[in-house]
């Protein structure tokens, strides 16, 4: 008996062992697993880089940062420039413009792929052309020269000079280039004077072909437009016209509007071109309802070419009639082909500046028109700078004046 006894103690004694040894297996892997997972965060804690985190958590930088809104401004009706332009279209014309769009993307992507492969083909068989020699920028004398204007009762107006001399020659910045085999790109950053950080980046940073317009609404215009001569630009004044949908769509206090007689319209025209001294010309600010009413556009036209000024149309309407009327009037004038940041991106506007070179190598010039947005300022830099390596010229808007394009 007590030899079982024994034995059965023993068997218990190992049985209760192997238990214990059973129960301390997953109590060991799961320190183990917890040492682990310690240890990783511990690791992670340490090497945590906030800045780098940080920087992955920003949007793509190829979308622009809007500009600051204006500083100071004397109207409630100025809204952010790519929105002003772009709501100057009802909507039928936004739904043909979105599919256009498309079809020139597209065939900008086509059209570089073609290039690219032709100009192999032409580098094996010929030398590369010399690019055409650097352009300098030129500083353009002070304005106003005094007898280019004359007192209005909201003060100076553009005149023609006695002898015949007009704002648009006198104030142009001069343009060597006349070989008809050279196509010519003309760029217009529109919508200035009315942030300083971006009014100031316009002016300094973009080549002195690159025209610039400036809102009659801003403040010391007259330092920016000695600023921007100085730094070799061509000027032009940003006329507020009455677009679609206004007045939800106010372009500002002095509006041309067809809903006024002539004489009103030309008094606010009055006002608007005494805002300062030494553009070469206008071109309209929104304005796709009054751009589209012969009987409210052709006084206007005919009074600014009275005054020796150019015209440039922004084609805020496809019913556009000032590209006839300018013709009618024997009118120095410019007809936009594209705004080059609807979209406010890298790729976009690389698109826009191809689809430019395309046009102007297919009709001698072309003209596009942004805005100030850094990304334009950046993009259009760059491209600049690489346009007479491929025999392009970069011209200034005077340049450009009466050339007929066809798309």
């Amino acid at each position: 008996m007590a030899r079982r006894a024994r034995s059965r103690s023993r068997r218990s004694r190992r049985d209760s062992e192997e238990r214990g040894r059973q129960l301390n297996i997953p109590l060991i892997a799961g320190l183990a697993l917890f040492g682990i997972v310690l240890g990783l965060v511990g690791w992670a804690w340490l090497a945590f880089d906030e800045e780098a985190f940080k920087a992955a958590m920003r949007p793509p930088s190829i979308v622009a940062e809007i500009p600051p809104p204006p500083e100071a401004s004397e109207t409630s009706g100025e809204d952010d420039f790519e929105d002003e332009e772009a709501e100057d279209f009802d909507e039928d014309e936004d739904v043909a413009e979105s599919e256009e769009d498309a079809v020139d993307s597209a065939d900008a992507i086509d059209d570089s792929s073609e290039t690219a492969s032709e100009a192999d083909e032409v580098s094996e068989a010929a030398p590369a052309q010399p690019p055409l020699p650097e352009e300098q920028d030129i500083a353009l004398a002070p304005a106003p020269q005094e007898d280019l204007v004359a007192e209005g009762p909201e003060g100076p107006l553009p005149v023609i000079a006695p002898d015949g001399r007009m704002a648009w020659e006198v104030y142009a910045q001069p343009f060597e280039i006349n070989d008809p085999k050279i196509p010519k790109v003309a760029v217009v950053i529109a919508g200035l004077g009315l942030s300083q950080a971006a009014t100031e980046a316009a002016i300094q940073q973009l080549p002195g072909a690159v025209t610039l317009a400036f809102a009659p609404y801003a403040r010391n215009l007259e330092g920016w437009i000695a600023q921007a001569r100085a730094a070799g630009h061509e000027v032009l004044l940003e006329l507020p016209m009455e677009p679609f949908d206004y007045p939800n769509n106010d372009p500002g206090p002095h509006t041309l509007l067809t809903t006024l007689e002539s004489d009103e319209n030309l008094t606010r025209l009055d006002w608007l071109l005494s805002r300062f001294t030494g553009y070469v010309g206008v071109t309209n600010f929104m304005g796709a309802k009054f751009t589209a009413s012969t009987n409210s556009l052709e006084p206007v036209l005919a009074e600014l070419n009275d005054r020796g000024l150019l015209y440039l149309d922004s084609k805020a309407s496809r019913n556009s009639v000032a590209g006839d009327i300018a013709e009618e009037l024997e009118m120095p004038s410019v007809v936009s082909n594209r705004f080059i940041d609807r979209t406010a991106s890298r790729v976009a506007i690389d698109a826009r500046l191809f689809e430019l070179e395309r046009i102007a190598k297919s009709s001698g010039s072309a003209v596009g028109i942004g805005f100030p947005f850094p990304v334009t300022i950046e993009r259009v830099s760059e491209w600049a700078r690489a346009l007479r390596q491929k025999r392009y010229a970069l011209a200034p808007l005077s340049a450009m004046v009466n050339d007929k394009v066809v798309e």
